[in-house]
C-alpha cells in the first residue's frame, strides 16, 4: 500500500545516517536456503540421470523453477543490502524509493513463477503415478490442475504489469501526472489465498489413489513422508499470506513490515523445491547410505553400480493392483512409472514379480521407493 502525501507528512523525522534496521537475517536465510536448493537439485538431477535413468517432465519443471528462484534470491539480496528493505520507510532515502519499488514488483512476479513451476513439477510427478487402471477423475484432475496453474500465473503476470497506468506510476506514487493504480496489497493477498487453497488440493490429490492399493509398510511410510513434506510448504504459504496482509494491506511502512514477508517468500519457494526433490534422491541415499533408510537388506560396504531402469524392470516388483473378486489381477494392474521402464508388462499380466511371484494385493510405487540396497555387494 503506497503512502499518500498526508501519510508521509505524519511520519517521524528521517534518519539517513544511523537508522534502526532489521539486521542481516534476510540475507542469511536466503543464502542458506539457496545453497540447500543447489545441493539437493544437483543430487536430484544426478539420481535421475545416472542412477534411476528416469529423467522426466517433473525434473524439467524443477530445472525451470531454479531460474526464477535464483533471480528472486538475487533481487531480495540486492534490495535488502542496497535499497533499504531492512529499515523503516521514513528512514529510506528518497532516491532509493523508485528502484526499490521496481525490485518489489519484480520480486513478486518471480515469486509466483517459481512457486507455480514447483507445483507443476509435483503435478507431473503425480502424473507418473497414473496407469491403465488409474481412475479417470485422477488424470483429469492433474490435467486441470496444470492448466489452471499456468493460467493463474499468466493472469497475475498480466495484472501486475497493468497494475498502474502508466506503469511507472507504480514506483512513482507521488507523481504529479494523472494515473490510476489498483490496490497492490489486495491483489497479492487474493492470489496468495487462492494459492493456499490450491496447495491443499494438490497435496491430497493422490491420497485416494495411493490408499486404494495395499502397499508394504515401508512404502506406505515413504508416501506419508511426501505428504508430510507438502504440508510444510502449505503452512509456509499460510504464513506468507499473513505477512502479505500485514505488509501490503494494513501498513504503509512497507519496507519494515514487508521484511518478514520476503523471508517467508524465500522459505516457501526454496522449501517447495526441497520437498519435491527429497523423494527423487532416495535411491542415491539408499545406494550410498543404506543405514539412513533402515533397509530390510543388510548393508554392505562395497557398492555396485545400480542397473538402469530397463534392468530394474526385471528385478523390482511389478506394480500389481489389488485383484478383483473374480481374481482377474491382470485387468486391474497398475503400471506405475511404466513410461520410464519401471514395470514389466509381461510380468504384470502373469502376476509375476521378477523372479518371484508377487503377493496378492501388493503394489509398488516408482523407483524412488524401491529398496536399492540389494544392489550393493
Amino acid at each position: 500500500m503506497h503512502p499518500t502525501a498526508e501519510i508521509i507528512a505524519s511520519w517521524p523525522a528521517p534518519n539517513f545516517v544511523n537508522p534502526v534496521t532489521r539486521g542481516s537475517a534476510l540475507t542469511v536465510v536466503n543464502v542458506i536456503f539457496i545453497t540447500l536448493v543447489v545441493l539437493v537439485a544437483g543430487l536430484r538431477f544426478y539420481t535421475r540421470l545416472r542412477i534411476t535413468k528416469s529423467f522426466g517432465l517433473d525434473d524439467w519443471m524443477i530445472g525451470l523453477s531454479l531460474i526464477p528462484t535464483f533471480a528472486l534470491t538475487c533481487v531480495v539480496l540486492v534490495a535488502d543490502n542496497d535499497f533499504g528493505w531492512n529499515r523503516h520507510s521514513w528512514d529510506l532515502h528518497p532516491e532509493r524509493g523508485p528502484p526499490g519499488y521496481k525490485l518489489c514488483i519484480t520480486a513478486q512476479i518471480l515469486f509466483f513463477w517459481a512457486a507455480t513451476l514447483n507445483k507443476l513439477s509435483l503435478l507431473c510427478f503425480y502424473r507418473r503415478l497414473s496407469g491403465p487402471c488409474t481412475p479417470r477423475w485422477y488424470n483429469w484432475s492433474i490435467t486441470y490442475g496444470i492448466v489452471f496453474q499456468v493460467m493463474m500465473v499468466l493472469a497475475y503476470f498480466m495484472v501486475a504489469l497493468l497494475a498502474c497506468r502508466p506503469l511507472k506510476a507504480f514506483w512513482e506514487p507521488l507523481a504529479t501526472y494523472q494515473y490510476t493504480c489498483i490496490d497492490e496489497g489486495k491483489l497479492m493477498l487474493s492470489f496468495s489465498v487462492l494459492t493456499i487453497f490450491l496447495d491443499f488440493i494438490i497435496l491430497f490429490l493422490p491420497v485416494p489413489v495411493v490408499w486404494s492399493l495395499q502397499l508394504p509398510k515401508k512404502q506406505r511410510i515413504a508416501v506419508i513422508g511426501i505428504f508430510g513434506a507438502g504440508i510444510i510448504v502449505c503452512v509456509a504459504g499460510v504464513v506468507h499470506a499473513y505477512f502479505v496482509d500485514q505488509a501490503l494491506v494494513k501498513s504503509y511502512d512497507e519496507t519494515w513490515t514487508g521484511w518478514p514477508l520476503w523471508i517467508c517468500s524465500a522459505v516457501e519457494v526454496d522449501l517447495g523445491i526441497l520437498c519435491v526433490s527429497v523423494t527423487a534422491i532416495r535411491p542415491l541415499l539408499a545406494l550410498y547410505f543404506p543405514r539412513l533408510l533402515e533397509s530390510t537388506h543388510p548393508p554392505r560396504r562395497d557398492i555396485k553400480e545400480i542397473p538402469d531402469s530397463n534392468e530394474l524392470s526385471d528385478q523390482t516388483p511389478s506394480p500389481i493392483s489389488k485383484p478383483s473378486r473374480e481374481g482377474s489381477s491382470a485387468q486391474q494392474s497398475s503400471s506405475y512409472f511404466s513410461a520410464h521402464g519401471t514395470g514389466n508388462e509381461k510380468d504384470v499380466e502373469k502376476g509375476i514379480d521378477g523372479d518371484e511371484k508377487a503377493q496378492e494385493g501388493k503394489a509398488t510405487l516408482p523407483l524412488e521407493f524401491t529398496d536399492f540396497s540389494k544392489y550393493a555387494s
